[in-house]
């Protein structure tokens, strides 16, 4: 821990635009590391910084991780299951499908 009661920061080695991410102190915290970081990547990579820090985000939530982490159902399906499946796909063939307007009002009843 840094004199601050804070968590010491590693040193940073991702140069910014300028080569440089400015004065990193010790007593920075790890969000403002992150930030200045985020800030010195270059445009092209935000969006995979973007999805690699909601990736990382979602796995705190513990009833999102609880459904990532469930192992896949593996019980098998019942003859009404098939015929309910048979009957969807033939309706996509079809292009039969209702609009979510539709199936909106339909499930709130409005």
């Amino acid at each position: 821990m840094a004199r601050s009661g804070r968590p010491a920061v590693p040193p940073v080695t991702a140069p910014g635009a300028d080569g440089t991410l400015g004065s990193v102190t010790r007593d920075m915290t790890t969000k403002d590391l992150l930030r200045r970081l985020v800030d010195a990547l270059p445009a092209e990579e935000l969006p995979a910084a973007r999805r690699f820090l909601e990736y990382l985000r979602d796995r705190g939530d513990p009833v999102l991780r609880a459904f990532l982490d469930a192992p896949e159902d593996d019980e098998p399906l019942s003859p009404e299951d098939d015929a309910a499946v048979a009957t969807a796909d033939e309706e996509l063939r079809q292009n039969a499908g209702a609009p979510w307007v539709q199936v909106r009002r339909s499930l709130l009843q409005e």
